[in-house]
């Protein structure tokens, strides 16, 4: 439906008192239904709202605060969040601000950055570079926004300064649960900028730059022998650190980027998402199509082999030519990608990447217990190895680094393509995931991991400032507006009843042997016995 068209829908229902009398502010209309990047998630909704201005952000929010809806926002058109963060429930009211993405000041003097929430993380590189400026992280994929990204603590790599986004905002203008405008700024704001959603709708954002500054980049490969004793050791070495572990290739590669000056020659852009036939893209379809396959796990170790191998740079210099070796570019180039359509790859297929943080203190005992679950279950990770970032201390209330430095780890799984199906390794997956959770103190991705995650630990418990995230809470949402199915998880107010079959979707951990749908058994993982899996009966 076109935008005139939409922006008949409320006049009209305003002048014949659709809804029992319920009269919609003048604000376009998008469609009742809201569905993540790759269609795992979809939340059904009472209205959805797409404001232009901040007005308009206004009026829809009282409109449901009047009319008891509770509210959630994104701020982009497909949400890259993989759970039901964003959803509001079927009552709810979504407000997707994707269309408010004006960059509104580049103040030179301070270095500072002020936004639109439906900004993309790639328009505030062009925009800071325009103005002879940099951020000190930038996101792997323009596309993502920058309300998106700082609301589920989303980050880059680095045990040399904090890697979340949210650690460079400097100031929100947020509307509250009384439909209200609200600015956090200074220490507030720093802590408060991982937010969930759950403190308003942002309507607006201050970010801090940094005089401008290139990368030089390089990939290494190594054995992995003794790799778990090593790696933050070469980890420390560089600005920008991020490792793919390929346990059972019995190697790993590290992407590495080094600040350099903004004079130093080169103009290369990072490509890593334009995948061309023969890498990412055909993989993850040939992954998807493998979990049908009953004796599958061989082709996907296949895949995991030709990945391993993979140690190209995924960059192109400035005349279009491919970077050997190392490369050199401006920041905000050499951290994002994009791509779009058929052309990413993810298209056409569902993939989950449970990530989770770990002390980097803990990394080598993690790791050492992987290898030995990993012995009693011999599993492949096709899709990129086990993904090992970091990031320094975080003042950040809940960001995933919030008061000590992290290794972020994350694995790749290929959903399969029929729903109601495990996919290859799953039992192995999911062993690994809850022996994460349960043997050291990790703290989930808000926006990566499934309610079966959320449900099995006290999540809040693991942040020490978690008290004043709900304090503010309280302050700029005492009705409880911003309130959702997921958060209630979160602090374990939610009512979990698991059906059959919930551990196919990881809405649960098996207890029973229903839960893992037809053709497999909730049984003891390969290793950690207190761990429940479910597994073909004829494993």
């Amino acid at each position: 439906m076109g935008r005139v068209m939409k922006r008949w829908i409320p006049l009209l229902l305003v002048a014949f008192g659709a809804c029992g009398g319920e009269s919609l502010p003048n604000v376009d209309l998008g469609e009742p239904l809201f569905a993540n990047f790759d269609e795992g998630v979809q939340c059904t909704l009472a209205q959805n709202f797409v404001p232009e201005t901040r007005e308009e952000a206004l009026a829809a929010v009282r409109w449901a605060i009047d009319r008891g809806h509770s509210v959630r926002a994104v701020s982009s058109p497909a949400s890259c969040s993989e759970n039901d963060v964003i959803c509001p429930g079927d009552e709810g009211v979504l407000l997707n601000l994707s269309r408010m993405n004006r960059v509104l000041e580049v103040d030179e003097a301070t270095q500072r950055i002020r936004v639109e929430p439906g900004v993309t993380t790639g328009e505030l590189g062009d925009a800071l570079h325009e103005a002879g400026l940099s951020i000190r992280v930038n996101m792997p994929n323009r596309d993502f926004t920058v309300a998106g990204v700082i609301g589920t603590g989303a980050h880059h790599t680095s045990l040399r300064f904090p890697s979340g986004m949210h650690d460079y905002v400097e100031e929100i203008v947020l509307i509250d649960g009384l439909g209200e405008l609200q600015t956090l700024t200074g220490d507030e704001a720093k802590g408060a900028a991982a937010h969930l959603g759950a403190l308003g709708v942002i309507v607006e954002l201050t970010f801090q730059g940094e005089p401008e500054f290139k990368t030089l980049h390089q990939v290494v490969t190594g054995d992995d022998t003794d790799f778990e004793n090593r790696i933050v050791d070469l980890a420390r070495e560089h600005d920008y650190a991020s490792f793919s572990w390929f346990p059972s290739q019995g190697s790993w590669t590290l992407r590495q980027h080094d600040i350099v000056p903004a004079a130093m020659p080169g103009e290369a852009r990072n490509t890593s998402w334009e995948s061309t036939v023969g890498e990412q893209r055909v993989q993850a379809r040939l992954a998807d199509q493998t979990n049908r396959d009953p004796e599958g796990e061989s082709t996907m170790c296949s895949i995991e082999t030709v990945r391993a191998a993979d140690d190209t740079l995924s960059h192109v210099e400035a005349d279009g030519t491919e970077s050997e070796l190392e490369t050199i570019g401006f920041s905000h180039q050499m951290f994002s990608s994009n791509c779009s359509g058929d052309e990413c790859p993810w298209a056409h297929v569902k993939i989950a990447n449970p990530e989770i943080a770990i002390a980097v203190s803990d990394l080598p005992a993690w790791m050492t217990r992987v290898r030995e679950i990993l012995v009693a279950r011999p599993t492949c990770f096709p899709i990129n190895g086990i993904v090992i970032r970091f990031s320094a201390a975080s003042e950040s209330w809940i960001g995933m680094a919030a008061g000590e430095e992290v290794a972020h780890v994350e694995y790749h799984i290929v959903r399969h393509p029929d729903e109601g199906e495990h996919e290859q390794f799953a039992d192995a997956y999911d062993e690994i995931h809850q022996m994460s959770l349960t043997e050291f103190d990790t703290r989930p991705h808000w926006g990566k991991n499934f309610a079966a995650t959320f449900a099995a630990i006290d999540v809040a418990a693991r942040y020490p400032r978690f008290g004043e995230f709900l304090a503010l809470r309280d302050r700029l949402d005492p009705n409880r507006v911003f309130e959702n199915e997921f958060l209630r998880r979160v602090l374990g107010t939610a009512e979990m009843n698991f059906g059959p079959g919930c551990a196919v979707s990881r809405q649960c951990f098996c207890q029973e042997d229903s839960h893992c749908g037809l053709g497999r058994t909730c049984v003891p993982g390969s290793l950690i016995t207190d761990a429940r899996v479910c597994r073909r009966e004829s494993r």
